[in-house]
C-alpha cells in the first residue's frame, strides 16, 4: 500500500512493514473525558503527537524508552481521568499521522 497526503508519496510497504517502522512509543488512553485528555497531554513535552482513535486517545511519545509510569504520573499530577492505559503497536492509521507530522517537521 501506499500513504499519500495532498497526491504525494509519504511511504510504501505492506501493511505490516509500515506499522514496524513506527519509531515511536504508542499509548492507548480510555477515558470518559478525551478532550480534556487530548488537550493536556498535546501540551506534555515528552508528547510528539496525542489523537482521538475510536473510544480512546493514542498518545505518540518522543522517546521510545519513556516508561508507561511516567504517563500514568503526569495524568495522575494534572488530573486527568483514564479508565484504562496500554502500550499498543500502531495501526496504519497511526503511522498515517506519523508520517504527515514528520513531513511538516
Amino acid at each position: 500500500i501506499a500513504l499519500m497526503e495532498d497526491g504525494k508519496f509519504l511511504t510504501m510497504g505492506t501493511p505490516k512493514e509500515i506499522k514496524e517502522n513506527f519509531s515511536k512509543k504508542l499509548i492507548s488512553v480510555k477515558t470518559n473525558q478525551p478532550f480534556m485528555v487530548l488537550s493536556s497531554l498535546r501540551a506534555w513535552e515528552k508528547t510528539f503527537s496525542c489523537f482521538a482513535f475510536g473510544d480512546a486517545v493514542h498518545l505518540a511519545l518522543r522517546q521510545k524508552r519513556t516508561p508507561l509510569k511516567e504517563v500514568v504520573a503526569y495524568m495522575a499530577e494534572h488530573k486527568l481521568p483514564d479508565e484504562e492505559l496500554l502500550e499498543i503497536p500502531a495501526e496504519i492509521e497511526d503511522c498515517f499521522m506519523d508520517y504527515i507530522l514528520e513531513s511538516r517537521a
